[in-house]
């Protein structure tokens, strides 16, 4: 169970201060009730900040997909990816184009 988090929004290097750089603390997180940190199934949780973000030109929010979109996979269509599943120098956001709901339930299946 996490109780409390850091959350720096606004930076591009996590091992440097960076005058971009907003931090706030969490008064609450809320693990997804699935979560298996072995696997990393279901790792997501929601986190409630104890003061609002300021949106400027390296922090801003996202837009998730509406109810009726729920059944389009958005495969060959732009979109961002933000975040470090391990600390990097690596500069994110960056554009991809999301993969579909078939080839992702096949990853890491293969042998070769």
């Amino acid at each position: 169970m996490v109780d409390r988090v850091e959350v720096v929004l606004g930076a591009h290097n996590v091992r440097e201060i960076e005058s971009s750089q907003v931090i706030r603390h969490s008064s609450q997180v809320i693990l997804h009730p699935g979560w298996n940190p072995s696997t990393l199934v279901n790792d997501v949780a929601l986190i409630h900040l104890t003061a609002p973000v300021p949106f400027n030109s390296n922090i801003s929010p996202i837009r998730l997909p509406s109810h009726s979109q729920l059944n389009n996979n958005f495969a060959n269509s732009p979109a961002t990816v933000s975040g470090w599943g391990l600390p990097s120098d690596c500069k994110y956001p960056t554009a991809t184009d999301p993969l579909s709901r078939l080839v992702c339930a096949f990853y890491g299946l293969s042998s070769k």
